[in-house]
């Protein structure tokens, strides 16, 4: 072991510092070993902290998220805990902001990435605890969308030699529940989200004080100015959704970064209607009820207090601890303060006295003891007889998934597939190219009229939004010429998508109209206008057979599947024939698989699998 670690020591060569924090270092050296450059991150973690620290990075290296700082290489050495990971790219969130806020487009992206990097993390019990813009990285490619990734595991806030100002700066994301020593966890993640999100749109953080007590106080007072206020030109809906994550009260905020992630999906339905302001209280579902938070003690973190300093928040333990732990947490101190810690007897609870309790007889006890045992009998059977929660397949897996049956594809187009979608600098599509046949494409007849791409929509892949109904958004088939490809030979088709308009259209046929006010949500997915080979087809919603001509669409994304009797044309999506200009737009897309033939109930059911798994909840 001693010449293991002998052998370790002698491996990097530093090159240079890039980063450096309380509890990390980010390194460029010489890998001597494999004779070449590598950016190495130092741990800087304390005895009792090594094997929670290292739990973390092996829970953070197997997850492997698109939107999260990839971790190549894990070890130890006589310096500590060490990582490779990726070589940085771009700039810091931070450095992007010193520029000036983000577009609508760009804060889009930027959130919608975050968050699904967080949802990744708050599913299996890991928060991040030190967010702040610059521990996020954005890159600009040349084209296509924003490249976004969320660091900052377990490197605590401020640098190691930081003016107060610097230091206020490092902690401004901090939640008023860090502040004060409560327990953290996910939830607070929702919190350093919603002061990252502010200052994206800002241009300038929630809370701003320069000394670490005032911005402690302000923290704890709720003190800032209103996001509607300091940017007017902010959407109303995205500024209550961020007041809404900013709530000081952990037990109403957001529960986790997949319900933050939901209420950003209502978009202007957060707004009630009559008074254009966001909702009082979160929708059932995206918190649960005052003091069941579920990861009170997700997180440890310790709090030094200096007399004239303030409380200064400080990372500690990294693993996930579950949440029936009552593990106390001694305070420690900032390296660069003086400071006096509390005695633990202050913070003590007062000693109450114990009423006596009544006595027992022993027969009592073995009726107390057998009813017991049978209630826990009972409970336990029910709980085997409970289906399990489904699950969501890995994101990388999800991403690598292929359409299982391409006998017959006559277009298929799937939004996952960043390298088929063609987009302009504000994120509209230009060109939507067929995943099989590359000659083949989807665009609409001008830039303006594109979708958007957002990014990590559903359940962390990207859709295609051609909202509103009534916006002009639209695609068109198109060969490899350019030329219109009018689909002649349409007898199955599969759909993931929600919203309203036209699943399917052309400019003269009513192959696919809808029915009722094709604009409504209630409307039905077909009408009377469409032929036979339509209405004596096969209708699926989601893998259950319905009605041909009265089913109506789910509000959520759903699966929809179509075998007809008979031939049907097509030539786009989210339009209606020629004489109805207006009906246009309406949908959110995520893959839509069209074939020449119809598909046995076998392959229906592969299909079926293939786009629920990659897709939806199982």
């Amino acid at each position: 072991m001693e010449l293991f670690r002998l052998f370790m020591s002698l491996r990097f060569e530093v090159l240079e510092t890039l980063e450096s924090y309380q509890r990390a270092s980010l390194l460029k050296v010489r890998d001597l070993h494999a004779g070449q450059e590598v950016y190495l991150r130092r741990y800087h973690a304390e005895h009792e902290e090594l094997q929670s620290q290292s739990d973390l990075l092996a829970a953070l290296k197997a997850l492997d998220h698109p939107n999260i700082e990839r971790f190549l290489e894990l070890g130890s050495d006589d310096e500590g805990l060490f990582a490779i990971v990726d070589a940085p790219s771009g700039k810091s969130l931070g450095g992007v902001l010193r520029e000036g806020p983000l577009s609508e487009m760009e804060f889009e992206q930027v959130a919608r990435q975050v968050l699904g990097a967080l949802a990744a993390l708050h599913e299996r019990g890991i928060p991040n605890i030190s967010l702040r813009p610059e521990v996020i990285r954005v890159h600009r490619p040349a084209t296509g969308l924003l490249d976004v990734r969320v660091g900052g595991f377990g490197e605590g806030f401020g640098r190691t030699t930081e003016s107060e100002p610097a230091q206020a700066a490092a902690y401004r994301c901090t939640a008023p529940e860090q502040w004060r020593g409560d327990a953290v966890g996910r939830r607070t993640d929702v919190y350093a989200a919603g002061c990252i999100f502010y200052e994206s749109l800002a241009g300038k953080p929630p809370f701003r004080p320069a000394s670490i007590n005032s911005l402690r106080a302000a923290h704890l007072s709720h003190d800032f100015v209103p996001l509607a206020k300091e940017a007017p030109q902010v959407k109303a809906w995205i500024s209550a959704w961020v007041v809404k994550l900013l709530d000081p009260d952990m037990n109403t905020r957001p529960k986790d970064a997949g319900a933050a992630l939901k209420l950003f999906n209502l978009r202007e339905h957060l707004l009630p209607p009559e008074h254009g302001q966001g909702q009082t209280s979160l929708p059932p579902g995206y918190g649960p009820a005052a003091g069941s938070y579920p990861y009170a003690t997700a997180i440890p973190v310790a709090t030094a207090v200096a007399g004239d300093s303030g409380m200064v928040p400080l990372t500690r333990a990294v693993a996930p601890v579950p949440a029936s732990s009552t593990t106390a947490f001694q305070p420690v101190m900032l390296a660069h303060k003086t400071a006096a810690v509390l005695p633990r007897s202050s913070r003590a609870v007062p000693h109450v006295p114990l009423t006596p309790t009544p006595r027992v007889s022993p027969k009592m006890k073995l009726l107390l003891i057998a009813g017991a045992a049978a209630v826990l009998v009972i409970a336990i059977t029910s709980l085997m007889m409970m289906p399990s929660k489904p699950v969501m397949a890995p994101l990388a897996e999800r991403l690598a998934m292929r359409l299982p049956v391409t006998s017959g594809l006559l277009m298929h187009l799937d939004a996952s597939r960043h390298d088929t979608i063609d987009t302009n600098i504000t994120n509209r599509t230009r060109r939507w190219n067929d995943d099989g046949d590359k000659t083949r494409f989807a665009a609409p007849p001008a830039v303006e009229n594109g979708p958007a791409v957002i990014p990590a929509a559903l359940h962390g892949l990207p859709v295609l939004d051609f909202n509103p109904y009534h916006s002009d958004h639209w695609v068109e088939f198109k060969s490899g010429s350019g030329a219109v490809l009018k689909l002649t030979t349409i007898r199955t088709v599969f759909w993931v998508m929600r919203g309203s308009g036209f699943l399917l259209s052309d400019d003269l046929t009513t192959d696919f109209h809808r029915g009722g006010d094709e604009g409504s949500p209630t409307a039905r997915v077909f009408g009377g206008l469409v032929p036979d080979a339509v209405k004596n087809g096969v209708l699926r919603l989601n893998g259950a057979a319905v009605k041909t001509l009265d089913a109506v669409l789910p509000k959520d994304f759903s699966l929809v599947s179509l075998v007809t009797t008979g031939n049907a044309s097509a030539s786009r999506l989210c339009k209606d024939r020629l004489g109805n200009e207006g009906r246009t737009g309406g949908q959110e897309i995520a893959e839509v698989a069209i074939y020449d033939r119809p598909l046995n109930e076998a392959e229906i059911k592969q299909v079926e699998t293939y786009l629920r798994t990659k897709w939806l909840a199982p």
